[in-house]
């Protein structure tokens, strides 16, 4: 079965503090990956980009907001 079916999350809008790296950013991956448009957030607004920038060019919907 696939995982992505089991959980959904199409349709749907996450935000993820802290999401700009580390852990919060393979969180705010994993939600993307399920169908979620994602809202990541960071302190540093160079980092918030790059990451936001990343998960546009593997064909996510995501945005910035710090």
């Amino acid at each position: 079965m696939n995982g992505n079916k089991l959980f959904s999350l199409e349709n749907r809008i996450a935000l993820v503090t802290g999401s700009s790296r580390g852990l919060g950013n393979v969180f705010a991956r994993a939600m993307a990956e399920a169908g979620a448009t994602v809202v990541l957030n960071g302190t540093n607004a160079e980092t918030l980009a790059a990451a936001v920038g990343q998960m546009k060019a593997d064909g996510f919907s995501a945005h910035g907001r710090a």
